[in-house]
């Protein structure tokens, strides 16, 4: 890769991570997240789990892991679902961006090859 296209690939790859990082960072999934563990665990069930399954809401956890794990896999699904189009874009700008211009104006011309002769 040539230095030059080797800089674009670095752009790229930062703003294939921004565009990433909009839908699935944590910033942006923590405020879901906690919807998701409250709407699935009450309080009292949230402090017998920090308290390492020695209470009930420890069963109450592992009862509900498998939906909540399911719900949480959906969840990031539909975000890079959301991302998918402007990760396609940036791949192409940077594959036109990256793309070697025409060498000349015009085809070189080859010269016509000689007719063989014939051994007598």
């Amino acid at each position: 890769m040539s230095p030059e296209n080797k800089i674009k690939f670095e752009a790229f790859q930062k703003k294939v991570l921004a565009a990433v990082d909009t839908q699935v960072s944590w910033k942006v999934l923590e405020p879901e997240y906690i919807k998701l563990y409250a709407d699935a665990y009450t309080e009292d069930e949230i402090s017998g789990i920090v308290a390492f399954y020695k209470t009930p809401a420890g069963a109450a956890m592992i009862a509900k892991s498998p939906e909540l794990s399911a719900k949480s896999i959906a969840l990031v699904q539909s975000k890079m679902a959301a991302v998918q189009p402007q990760l396609q874009q940036l791949a192409q700008d940077f594959i036109r961006d990256t793309k070697p211009g025409p060498t000349s104006t015009a085809p070189a011309k080859t010269p016509a090859a000689p007719p063989a002769s014939s051994p007598r």
